[in-house]
């Protein structure tokens, strides 16, 4: 996956000349953005362009609404539920109202043609959903994060 920053954004940022430095960070920047990756939980800027497929397994009769693990939804491609674990998926369409996409919470709500929540399919791996989430770019507020946590790990303390 992506590097939140580059190797050359950090030394533009921190007024650095030279390559004296380079090896070092080649190393902290991927681990550094891993770290933010995973303690934030989501990727950011990985599947801005790239498509992810999230897998959903239902445990009750009562789920309509699917929160998204990445962050903000751009656009969602695909919904698919089975009702049986040997079942094959069917594609739903927001053309028959079958779903709706809920930016603001990075949502899919499963839906009835009158426009009402109604629970998804039962089961393991009973929903598919494939979308796209993230940035163009990576914030500039968290460049700046990330930028004091590589000065951390650059210490030699």
């Amino acid at each position: 996956m992506a590097d939140l920053i580059t190797v050359a954004e950090y030394k533009d940022a921190e007024g650095l000349r030279g390559e004296k430095d380079d090896d070092r960070l080649a190393v902290i920047v991927p681990q550094v953005s891993d770290l933010v990756k995973k303690y934030c939980g989501i990727s950011f800027i990985d599947f801005y362009s790239s498509s992810k497929t999230e897998t959903f397994s239902i445990d009750d009769n009562y789920t309509t609404t699917l929160i998204m693990s990445e962050s903000p939804l751009i656009a969602v491609s695909a919904v698919q539920e089975r009702t049986s674990y040997s079942g094959s998926y069917t594609t739903l369409t927001t053309g028959n109202y079958e779903y709706y996409v809920d930016t603001e919470s990075d949502a899919i709500i499963r839906t009835n043609k009158e426009g009402n929540p109604i629970p998804f399919k039962k089961g393991v791996g009973a929903v598919k959903v494939t979308y796209n989430a993230g940035y163009s770019a990576t914030p500039e507020d968290l460049k700046l994060a990330i930028f004091d946590l590589i000065n951390y790990y650059m210490k030699d303390e």
